[in-house]
C-alpha cells in the first residue's frame, strides 16, 4: 500500500503541530519555574500566607484556622459550627486550642442561614471582607474591642450590598467609623451581648 502525497504531507503536519506543542509545554512550564517557582514546591499551599503555620482544625471541630508562626496567634479560615449545629449565635473565642485568635479571614463566618448573631473577641485586630456575607438572617455583629484593621469590604459584599444588620460597637472606633461611612446602622455599646 503505497501513500499519497496528501496523507504524508497529513502525517508530517500533525507530528509538526505535536512537536510545537511539546515545545510550547516545556517552554511555559520553564518561565513558570523562573516567576513562579514557589507554586512547585510539594509543601506549599496556595493560599497561604507568609508567616503562617499550616492549615489546622480546633479540637472541637468548630474552627479551621492557620497559626502566624512568629507571634503564635491565630487567623480564623472558617467557622464550621453553625452548619453542624445549626447555631444561631456565633460566639468567636478570645482563643483556640490556647492560641490567641487575631483575625478572621476573607469569609469565614458567611454562607449560614442560621446565623443571626456575631460575638466578636476583644483579641480581634484584623477583619478581612466577606464577614457575614450571604448570611441571610444575621442581624447583629458585637465587637467591643478596641482598634481593628478592617478591609474595605469587610461588611460591604458589594457595590451595592453591605451587612443589613445593625453592628455594636465602641462610639468612635474603627469599626464604627467603618460603618458610618458605609451606611451601616451602627449603635454605640459597651456590652458584650445585646
Amino acid at each position: 500500500m503505497e501513500l499519497s502525497y496528501r496523507k504524508i504531507f497529513s502525517i508530517k503536519s500533525i507530528i509538526v503541530i505535536i512537536c510545537i506543542f511539546i515545545c510550547a509545554s516545556f517552554a511555559g512550564h520553564i518561565i513558570l519555574r523562573k516567576f513562579y517557582g514557589e507554586i512547585f514546591e510539594k509543601e506549599t499551599e496556595l493560599s497561604r500566607e507568609k508567616g503562617t503555620g499550616k492549615l489546622m482544625q480546633s479540637g472541637d471541630g468548630l474552627y479551621t484556622y492557620r497559626i502566624f508562626e512568629d507571634t503564635g496567634e491565630i487567623i480564623i479560615i472558617c467557622y464550621n459550627g453553625a452548619l453542624v449545629n445549626q447555631e444561631t449565635t456565633v460566639v468567636i473565642p478570645d482563643e483556640i486550642d490556647g492560641h490567641i485568635v487575631t483575625a478572621l479571614d476573607e469569609v469565614s463566618i458567611a454562607y449560614n442561614e442560621y446565623i443571626e448573631k456575631i460575638i466578636l473577641p476583644k483579641s480581634l485586630t484584623t477583619l478581612r471582607r466577606g464577614i457575614g456575607a450571604n448570611c441571610p438572617n444575621l442581624k447583629t455583629i458585637i465587637f467591643m474591642g478596641d482598634d481593628i484593621s478592617l478591609d474595605d469590604d469587610a461588611l460591604k459584599y458589594s457595590q451595592n450590598t453591605c451587612f443589613s444588620g445593625t453592628v455594636f460597637t465602641k462610639k468612635d472606633s474603627i469599626l464604627w467609623k467603618y460603618c458610618k461611612k458605609n451606611g451601616i446602622q451602627v449603635r454605640e455599646s459597651d456590652r458584650e451581648s445585646e
